[in-house]
């Protein structure tokens, strides 16, 4: 295992203190960090901010942890050139260097030589540690911190891991100050790192373009007209893809708690909002024509379902509730090919929560039973509501329209 970075740093400093344990990644703020600019910000960012880091969706609070993004950070601290200040508030613009003298993944599922899937945990003074996901299968990348506020020797905590399937291996940890303008940068075991504060007028021009950019995308969003799904996990499509991603760009320059974030976004809620009274509406009137508990009903022409039990538990993070129902097939209608099922949850203004099986009398879990099974009993936990609700809904459909709905309380 090589003892530091394939890359040179000519650094006249002493070498930076041995680190200590990597920290356990925190899942709330304390009072302390939330009274920092960035824990503001991280107490104002929106679930949907994770998905734009990962590409993933929010699982639960540790998604609070992560900074956002600028695009091209490498790039953009190539701009910088003699400008970066070596003290203040604003952007802080990384290239993170690990070494290729090592094969990451030599024990993984894709053979040897493969470049590491690098996250960067960092602490920057007495702001909260944040979690920064780099590019997947990169040797050098570039990362960013908003709304950070750096004087001379500001302590700074780096822990950086390779992401595998079966555990995370280290590359390097390190406590060691901030010097002033990161010039000469610093190791961290096996990377090397050099960061750059922005100038404020650098940082004031872009975070212009991205402000007009983000009011232009919301404003085309309002003037689209609402069409509510009850079925539907949210008010999703290209434009509010746009208008996350163009509100993303833009507090990854200031942060999440910053005015000109808030304004745009204040807009978007509101929209939000006027959406999800027309999705409990639509919800309620569909309650009216539902099937009871206990009821037999058609799912298209070969099939009847029953709903026979459904209930929530609101300790139950993940999934909260249960269902189990039956498929009964028509007789005569026997499929060649198993058709998939799909179960949602619904509930009045909020989004529709899917159904994970859990155990089944057929052999593929969601699969129509056939002619020599003509019945099928199945179980499942659904993510329900994040907030109680009077009216459920359960959604059961077919690979076809074939949809049929019952009460679920």
């Amino acid at each position: 295992m090589p003892s530091g970075p394939s890359v040179p740093n000519g650094s006249a400093r002493a070498a930076p203190a041995p680190s200590r344990e990597a920290p356990s990644l925190p899942t709330h703020l304390t009072a302390d960090e939330q009274a920092t600019d960035l824990g503001r910000d991280l107490a104002r960012a929106p679930r949907w901010a994770y998905s734009q880091e990962t590409g993933r969706a929010a699982a639960g609070p540790r998604h609070r942890t992560n900074a956002p993004q600028v695009g091209n950070a490498l790039d953009m601290l190539d701009t910088l050139g003699d400008d970066a200040v070596a003290a203040g508030h604003g952007l802080l613009l990384c290239r993170v260097s690990i070494a290729r003298d090592r094969n990451w993944d030599s024990r993984g599922l894709f053979g040897a030589s493969v470049a590491p899937d690098a996250t960067v945990r960092v602490q920057l003074g007495a702001a909260p540690e944040l979690t920064i996901r780099l590019p997947e299968d990169t040797y050098e990348a570039g990362l960013s911190v908003p709304n950070v506020t750096l004087a001379a020797d500001t302590a700074m905590h780096w822990y950086l891991v390779d992401r595998d399937l079966a555990r995370d291996d280290t590359i390097g940890s390190v406590d060691t100050p901030w010097d002033g303008n990161g010039v000469d940068g610093f190791d961290v075991g096996a990377a090397h790192l050099r960061c750059r504060l922005a100038p404020q007028v650098w940082l004031d021009r872009r975070v212009a373009e991205a402000g007009r950019r983000a009011s232009a995308s919301v404003a085309r969003l309002l003037a689209t007209p609402i069409r509510a799904s009850a079925g539907a996990s949210g008010p999703n499509g290209p434009g509010m893809d746009e208008v996350r991603h163009d509100l993303h760009a833009l507090a990854a320059f200031v942060g999440w708690s910053d005015p000109r974030v808030e304004a745009p976004r204040a807009r978007l809620e509101a929209w939000e909002a006027r959406y999800w009274a027309a999705h409990a509406e639509q919800v309620r009137a569909l309650a009216a024509h539902a099937a009871a508990k206990g009821t037999a009903t058609a799912l298209g022409s070969s099939l009847s379902v029953r709903l026979d039990a459904f209930s929530c538990d609101s300790s139950e993070i993940a999934f909260p509730c249960a269902a189990r129902f039956t498929l009964t097939r028509v007789p005569g209608h026997a499929a060649r090919h198993p058709s998939p099922v799909t179960v949602d949850v619904i509930a009045p203004g909020v989004p529709a929560g899917d159904c994970m099986p859990t155990s089944s009398s057929v052999r593929a879990p969601w699969g129509v039973p056939t002619a020599d099974e003509p019945a099928a009993v199945l179980s499942a936990r659904c993510r329900g509501p994040e907030a109680a609700a009077t009216t459920w809904l359960v959604l059961v459909r077919t690979g076809g329209d074939e949809a049929a709905l019952f009460t679920g309380l």
